[in-house]
């Protein structure tokens, strides 16, 4: 027996993986028209490739509500993290989104082409399925090329990026086979804008994305990482908002207005920034001796506690100072080598067994 999957995207590649496992001795052939399979995914979740989330509802989905139930209460987050699980890949949570513990989407990839390999998959690349004939001959575009099925399963993708190989060409193979579909229109995608904003191409932020009419009214809001694309604005912000957009698009004109929020971790209160603990704040040349200073041959001096068991700090330890009897002598902690600061070069050292006047525990930067 033998199964033909045509599209080795996302869905074409965990179709195959999942078909084999239950049937190993099933002959599963998936069919791609890209001389590589996989590779819109590689442009998923801005490069980090989003698995599912957490808060996964019908109520967030439009359509027939009673069909999208049935296919969320078959397939549940818990059932997707665990396929992936399966496959060795590790993933975080980031406010309710899952990622890739790596945060790079061709790990995604990697390990559902390397699952296809193990398994003993069939991949026919270049191959563009221009007809389905009955009894299900395969047959690509040019007609040179043929593919005999007992089954077929079409894991078609949609019209959202040509680049990567969904360019709507499926829609007619739908119709040969007499298969409905509702019209379509663009969402989840990008906001295209005018080209006023291509000077920040490739900028991204943590903001706000604000859907306007034209009357100026607000017509929809989502905040979270957006960035800034040659020709319009990207980011899970303007792909909630591009199915409104375009649907109002139609009949007015719309802008959307974004807007910089403080970084992850710094609201406080009521939206105030909380300012870092002061030992944590680097320091350049010139600081006023709580950091660690990156410039000039100058080293810095902290005072020793009197009373202090003696310990350590850096090559010298403290000790009685002679000329004076009875008063500690100065301990001087030196700059880093450059090798060993690394990337920590401009963050504080900390000295145990030492403390600045102002601080009050029992280490100091120095």
């Amino acid at each position: 027996m033998r199964t033909l999957i045509i599209g080795a995207g996302a869905s074409g590649l965990a179709a195959a993986i999942t078909l084999k496992r239950e049937c190993p001795r099933m002959d599963v052939v998936l069919v791609e028209k890209l001389s590589e399979p996989g590779r819109k995914i590689l442009a998923t979740g801005n490069g980090r490739c989003n698995l599912t989330n957490t808060d996964i509802s019908v109520s967030w989905y439009h359509g027939d509500s009673s069909l999208i139930y049935t296919v969320l209460n078959d397939f549940q987050t818990e059932d997707c993290l665990d396929f992936f699980h399966s496959l060795g890949l590790l993933t975080l949570e980031e406010e309710g989104r899952v990622y890739p513990l790596s945060m790079n989407a061709a790990t995604v990839r990697n390990v559902l082409l390397e699952e296809v390999e193990r398994l003993g998959i069939t991949v026919e690349s270049d191959f563009a399925v221009g007809s389905i004939a009955p009894g299900f001959t395969v047959t690509d575009k040019a007609a040179e090329r043929t593919l005999q099925g007992d089954f077929v399963l079409l894991a078609l993708g949609g019209k959202a990026d040509a680049a990567h190989g969904t360019d709507g060409d499926g829609y007619p193979l739908l119709k040969q086979l007499g298969i409905r579909y509702a019209p379509i229109s663009p969402a989840l995608t990008a906001l295209k804008t005018d080209d006023r904003i291509r000077p920040l191409k490739g900028l991204r932020f943590r903001g706000s994305a604000s859907l306007l009419d034209k009357n100026g009214d607000l017509v929809g809001q989502e905040a979270g990482e957006l960035q800034f694309t040659e020709n319009g604005l990207s980011g899970i912000p303007a792909f909630q908002l591009s199915g409104d957009a375009a649907v109002l698009a139609k009949t007015q004109d719309l802008s959307v207005e974004a807007r910089a929020l403080p970084a992850r971790g710094t609201r406080h209160g009521r939206g105030h920034a909380r300012p870092s603990p002061p030992h944590r704040r680097p320091r350049l040349a010139g600081g006023n001796g709580q950091g660690l200073q990156t410039g000039g041959d100058r080293d810095q001096v902290v005072q020793r506690r009197p009373g202090h068991p003696r310990r350590r700090a850096g090559r010298r330890a403290g000790r009685r100072d002679p000329r004076e009897p009875g008063r500690p002598e100065p301990v001087v902690c030196r700059r880093a080598p450059q090798r060993r600061r690394g990337l920590r070069r401009l963050q504080p050292a900390f000295c145990v067994g030492l403390r600045h006047p102002r601080s009050k525990g029992d280490r100091t930067a120095c």
